[in-house]
């Protein structure tokens, strides 16, 4: 399952490292939020500060929806 081993891989390899892994679970599952929030973390320390606000502003979208995980990860946001 891509998303799973997204998420299992992603977090082995760190954030940078899983963009691909990342966009592969997005690809399967957009509304999965720790992934769009890995992916953003792995851009902004890659240099693409531009991409990572594209992702955190969609992560933004689904808070505004009621989503409580997009929530609580954009608040981490702000001090990571």
């Amino acid at each position: 399952h891509v998303i799973a081993a997204g998420n299992r891989h992603g977090a082995a390899i760190g954030q940078r490292g899983g963009q691909g892994l990342w966009r592969a679970a997005l690809v399967v599952r957009p509304s999965l939020v720790l992934a769009r929030y890995n992916l953003a973390c792995g851009l902004a320390l890659d240099g693409h500060g531009k991409a990572a606000i594209g992702q955190l502003e969609e992560m933004g979208r689904a808070a505004k929806d009621g989503d409580p995980t997009a929530s609580n990860l954009l608040e981490k946001a702000k001090a990571d």
